[in-house]
């Protein structure tokens, strides 16, 4: 193609003007792909042998001239007539599709060591949970690779199918705008096992504002985005040809907001107390619970209604229902049947034979499978207060603090009440002969108002029903046998007992000379009392809720936090920061989903009534939803135990969004040939062109909207950790 001195060739061989020679310089791992025309002969001859790199060269005929080098002629394409030829070229990027690439980068993988669960759980019940470690064969000479090292692993893969077929070695360069980035990001879990474009694809979408392009002299770039390069692009490249596009710096002062509320989900832990006894009650506003079993009657007939098999009815109820057994008219209320129950729990007394042969004459009543509910269910299973589950939303078995931030695994709910272990033979033989059936241990609160009295009780906390909030008590097992079981609460011989307070005889002892106490779980006397579950019974269970919203509360129930331009300017590149002190549009609400971090409200008894008033239970009611209570969440300000900083994740997702808002150059701009014109900042496009006219341009694009920022990339390293659950000691190597 010539036009006063306007000039077109590949590889020395004259392009045609019966069509634009246009040549696009494009971001990404995708190959840029051109059909030029040009005389059969020449086309015969460029596609003669094999693969070779070509050369793309355009002048101006004024002295400038843009050389594209390191193309491929790899095909022709059907042309206009028979007098022309046209081929297909394409870049170096072309290649990147014949190389799969099989990487595994810095894998996750659990070691034999294990790591003590819960602290604060008996010794001999302690569960383990397994540490987290990084597969030696996904290492980097024993230690983790790093963002940097992933990407020219990669790069240089894709690389080689070009190499190994032309002998050609290709460049390659990481810019240092994207480059320390590269250096300080964590990469975790990378499998790869894709075409080598597609690879780098996947690798670059873990580097915030990471691109890549293939320069005019073939070498590989990568570059940031983000770094602002672009207005010195359009400075360079001169005047803008008159209607052939414009550039135009844009203010976004009306779209900005002038503040950006970031809402959490708020996880609260909440205490809920049982109590047997005949003299203390709760008020429908506390956070109580009753003692429930699952009706294993096909049908039930209560206070007028049918209840099926399986529904949850609370003790009294279900024992009033029930009546008496055949030849156990005794039985006949619900305060009867619990002295008797209590009795009957304690184990070797065999006292539940007598009921189930006599349920089998009354062939209507499944005695069996209720004697078995009342042995699963007997406090150690309970429903929450129906007005205290109508605003919760969420409820876990957890607390809100994580015990390992690798696996993200949190504490687990505790459960304080008092109990009785059996003991074993072992257990009887360490004691020096001083032995007694029923080792008491105090646990539970003596009230409501007051701190459990002792440890966590060996219990795991399940949720049976989350709709109805029925909590279970699992015991757990003791699988060294220092103890045959567990009692659902204490023992003692006769009646007494009182929550949080050691009763003084706790059934048969081994000392033959003690007349006062049995030593057989069948000898009785005048002084002989029958040992049974204490009569007082009470039951303290920390479980993790988040609070349900209210239509005509306007998201009350989250945590939210304000933060402010000011407050966010100097943790964005500069390049996105300007114009953000300016903005003057409407204030916004942005929702973090509870997947990346929530506010974790701890516990504390003096604060009841405050944490009450934020599920908008108590007094204060409803309007009081979202109470002050941010001294009690424990990871408002910085990374804890807890989790990840509330204020740093909610400083990167303002930022992110204003950054999207920036003050920025948009549209596109024609100017001269310009050889120096390569994509750099947001331009991702700059395409040189030769119309049939013989203009020799060349064009740069801005896109109309910034790709998003990764907000990761704003967190400080700490926090990333704690939200991405990366590995904590990244050198470490199972042995």
């Amino acid at each position: 193609m010539t036009s006063e001195g306007v000039v077109a060739t590949l590889d020395g061989k004259p392009l045609l003007s019966s069509t634009p020679v246009r040549w696009e310089i494009r971001a990404g791992v995708k190959s840029y792909e051109a059909e030029f025309d040009l005389r059969p002969a020449d086309a015969e001859a460029l596609l003669a042998g094999d693969l070779r790199p070509v050369t793309l060269l355009l002048t101006d005929g004024r002295g400038r001239e843009v050389k594209i080098e390191k193309l491929y002629v790899i095909a022709r394409a059907p042309a206009a007539n028979e007098h022309l030829a046209r081929v297909v070229v394409v870049d170096g990027r072309w290649w990147w599709d014949h190389a799969h690439v099989e990487r595994y980068f810095n894998v996750r993988r659990s070691v034999g060591t294990k790591r003590q669960r819960a602290p604060n759980t008996p010794p001999e019940l302690q569960p383990l949970t397994p540490e987290v470690a990084y597969a030696p064969f996904s290492l980097k000479q024993r230690r983790p690779w790093t963002a940097r090292e992933i990407v020219e692993n990669v790069l240089a893969k894709a690389l080689r199918p070009e190499s190994d077929a032309t002998g050609e070695t290709r460049q390659w360069v990481i810019d240092p705008d994207v480059g320390k980035l590269l250096d300080d990001l964590p990469v975790e879990d990378l499998e790869l096992s894709d075409p080598a474009g597609v690879a780098l694809r996947r690798v670059l979408a873990y580097m915030p504002e990471a691109e890549v392009v293939v320069e005019a002299s073939g070498r590989v770039r990568v570059y940031s985005r983000a770094s602002g390069a672009e207005k010195d692009l359009l400075r360079d490249a001169g005047a803008e040809s008159v209607g052939k596009g414009h550039v135009e710096l844009i203010s976004n002062a009306r779209l900005r907001p002038r503040k950006i509320h970031v809402l959490f989900t708020r996880e609260h832990e909440l205490r809920f107390d049982f109590s047997e006894t005949d003299t203390e009650t709760f008020s429908v506003d506390e956070r109580y619970m009753q003692n429930v079993l699952a009706v294993p009657d096909y049908q039930l007939t209560v206070a007028g209604r049918t209840l099926a098999q399986g529904t949850w009815l609370d003790f009294p109820s279900a024992l009033n229902a029930w009546g008496a057994p055949p030849h156990f008219s005794i039985l006949s209320s619900a305060g009867a049947w619990l002295g008797a129950i209590r009795r009957a729990m304690v184990p070797f007394l065999d006292l539940w034979a007598g009921i189930g042969l006599a349920g089998a004459k009354d062939p209507r009543s499944d005695w069996m499978g209720r004697l078995g509910a009342i042995q699963a269910h007997y406090r150690q299973t309970f429903r929450i207060s129906p007005r205290w589950m109508a605003r919760i939303w969420q409820l876990k078995a957890s607390k809100v603090a994580t015990i390992d931030p690798t696996t993200g695994t949190r504490a687990p709910a505790l459960a304080y009440a008092d109990y009785s272990r059996v003991g074993s033979q072992r257990s009887l033989r360490t004691r020096g002969g001083a032995g007694i059936a029923f080792m008491n241990v105090v646990s539970s609160p003596t009230s409501s108002l007051t701190e459990p009295a002792g440890p966590p009780a060996p219990f795991d906390v399940v949720i049976a029903d989350h709709d109805q909030g029925i909590v279970h008590l699992a015991m757990k097992p003791d699988v060294v046998k220092i103890y045959e079981t567990t009692l659902p609460s204490m023992v003692v011989l006769g009646e007494g007992g009182v929550p949080g307070t050691l009763p003084l005889d706790s059934g048969p002892t081994d000392d033959i000379d003690d007349v006062s106490r049995p030593i057989a779980f069948n000898a009785l006397g005048d002084t002989h009392a029958i040992p049974q579950l204490t009569p007082n019974h009470r039951v303290a269970v920390i479980l993790t809720a988040s609070p349900a919203g209210n239509n005509s509360q306007d998201a009350n129930h989250l945590q939210r936090l304000t933060v402010t331009p000011e407050d966010v300017a100097g943790i964005l590149p500069p390049a996105l920061r300007a114009g953000i002190l300016d903005s003057r549009g409407p204030e916004m609400e942005i929702r973090v989903g509870a997947t990346i971090e929530t506010a974790r409200v701890a516990w504390m008894l003096s604060r009841a009534q405050d944490i009450d008033a934020a599920f908008g239970v108590g007094e204060v009611g409803d309007p009081a939803l979202g109470a002050d209570i941010d001294d009690l969440i424990v990871n408002l300000e910085g990374d804890v135990e807890g989790g990840a900083s509330l204020k740093a994740i909610t400083h990167a997702v303002a930022a992110r969004t204003w950054a999207a808002l920036t003050d920025r150059h948009q549209g596109s701009k024609t100017v001269r040939l310009f050889p120096l014109g390569q994509p750099t900042g947001s331009a991702g496009t700059v395409a040189h062109q030769i119309d049939p006219s013989g203009a020799a341009e060349t064009e740069i694009a801005l896109p109309e909207r910034l790709p998003s920022i990764d907000v990761f990339s704003l967190l400080p390293e700490s926090t990333r950790r704690l939200v991405l659950r990366l590995v904590q000691s990244p050198g470490k190597v199972p042995r």
